[in-house]
Formats: structure tokens, C-alpha cells, sequence
């Protein structure tokens, strides 16, 4: 079955136009694998790694000003960074680039 390259549909075999988006489906068939390539990359951050782990390291909780997360921001200031703890999360996160974004894709170094 192909899959929809616009929003990952699945379609049947005959079908030249997506059933959920009405846009053109391409004759080469998608594979499962390829579409979860495509979200993967999709789903990765604009914003930069190494901004976001200097920012964490020389001044605190500002890497949750950068990603536009101010509450959270304050919060981490407020209590020193969970008294260490939320900062030591947060930097594990940071390096295996699982940090979010405000919009909860990952910041990738």
C-alpha cells in the first residue's frame, strides 16, 4: 500500500490521489521505513545543540528561555535548578540530544 509522502496515509494500491489530503501520490510506492525516516527528521529542532548546552552550563536556566519555555525557565531559577537535580536531567537530555523544544521537537548537538 502507498503511503501518502504529504501527511503519511496509507492508500490503496489504484488510488493516484491521497484519501485524507487530496494531494498526488507519487507512482514510486513509500515504505513504512522510509515514512518513519521522513518523520524522524521532521521531528528534529531548528534550534542549535551546542547554543543550548552553553547557555545550560554558563548560565542557568536560561536554556529554558531559548527554547521559549519561560515558566519553566523561572521555575529552574527559583529552585536552583530543582536543587541540582532537574539540572543534572537536564543535562543528560541536552547531551543525548532528547531536550525539547517548545514545540516537543528534539534539539539535537
Amino acid at each position: 500500500m502507498p503511503i501518502c509522502p504529504h501527511c503519511g496515509t496509507e492508500n490503496h494500491v489504484n488510488n493516484n490521489i491521497c484519501i485524507y489530503c487530496d494531494e498526488p501520490l507519487k507512482q514510486k510506492k513509500q515504505t513504512i521505513e522510509s515514512f518513519q525516516n521522513l518523520h524522524r527528521a521532521s521531528n528534529q529542532s531548528e534550534l542549535n545543540g551546542v547554543v543550548l548546552l552553553l547557555l545550560f552550563i554558563f548560565l542557568p536556566s536560561t536554556h529554558y528561555f531559548y527554547v521559549n519555555k519561560i515558566g519553566l525557565g523561572i521555575l529552574f531559577l527559583i529552585t536552583s535548578g530543582g536543587f541540582g537535580l532537574w539540572g543534572v536531567i537536564d543535562l543528560i537530555r541536552i547531551l543525548s540530544g532528547n531536550f525539547p523544544d517548545q514545540a516537543g521537537k528534539s534539539i539535537r548537538l
